[in-house]
């Protein structure tokens, strides 16, 4: 399972989510194949995780794109021919980071919002949260009364009856089409800007020098992107700058198990 919750939940946008998480997901991809394994093999079982906010359409046009991007690259770029190779997918969980402590039975509200929406963009499973969840722990209450959003929605509203209700809708569909533009402008999958980075330069400006780069490809930078190469700008930096000992050593725990088989956790 190819988790994005935690990213949204740090306060990423729709659009970063959606091209992190795949991004991840192809990356497993990459590794399984250099394992030797076959990608008809593996990938009908990979799964992924989303949140789901408060921006109803946006929401639903995530959810639409991260299906039309892993069919795409499934079969294009993998050559997968299972179409269960195609599928993604995905769990989703309404955002706990969008409750409020403040007149907390109005989460309720919000968590039936973004349900509805998982729903609609063909989510496979779903969690619900419970309105108190931003005070405490869930109450029986308050449990149970997610629940039933979720049990009113799928026994009450009809909106199950059909694949992709939403299917054919302008703002939807063009709203759909301008997530997976974004999406794949930020990943820049199949290229090694985000793959590979320089971590021995040293003047600086990494963030200005990739931006010249990409210009001068001819691929257009949004604001998103902008600020992701500033943060990656300053990754940049604390690793030029010595990171305490005990960080290299965990790193290099990391990258040995992407050699050998042994468990993260050790």
């Amino acid at each position: 399972s190819v988790s994005g919750y935690h990213i949204r939940e740090a306060g990423s946008t729709a659009v970063q989510e959606l091209a992190w998480t795949l991004a991840d997901g192809f990356e497993y991809v990459e590794a399984a194949l250099k394992r030797g394994l076959d990608i008809d093999e593996f990938a009908p079982r990979i799964s992924f995780f989303f949140d789901v906010h408060n921006d109803f359409f946006e929401e639903i046009a995530k959810f639409r794109a991260a299906r039309r991007i892993w069919a795409k690259e499934m079969r294009h770029r993998y050559g997968a021919k299972n179409p269960q190779s195609w599928m993604l997918r995905t769990h989703a969980q309404t955002a706990g980071v969008s409750l409020t402590a403040q007149q907390p039975l109005n989460n309720i509200a919000r968590v039936a919002i973004q349900a509805l929406a998982a729903v609609l963009g063909g989510t496979n499973s779903l969690h619900t949260d419970a309105y108190d969840e931003a005070l405490a722990l869930p109450t029986e209450e308050s449990a149970t009364i997610a629940l039933r959003t979720q049990q009113i929605i799928a026994y009450e509203s009809g909106v199950t009856h059909t694949i992709d209700p939403l299917a054919g809708s302008y703002y939807v569909e063009w709203l759909t089409d301008e997530m997976e533009r974004q999406a794949r402008l930020l990943a820049a999958w199949g290229s090694n800007v985000y793959v590979k980075i320089p971590v021995t330069n040293t003047r600086g400006d990494f963030a200005g020098d990739l931006i010249r780069k990409l210009t001068a490809e001819g691929i257009q930078l949004n604001v998103t992107a902008l600020l992701t190469l500033a943060q990656v700008e300053q990754v940049v930096a604390v690793l030029q700058g010595g990171a305490p000992s005990y960080i290299s050593v965990f790193a290099g725990r990391i990258a040995d198990t992407g050699r050998d088989p042994i468990p993260v956790m050790q």
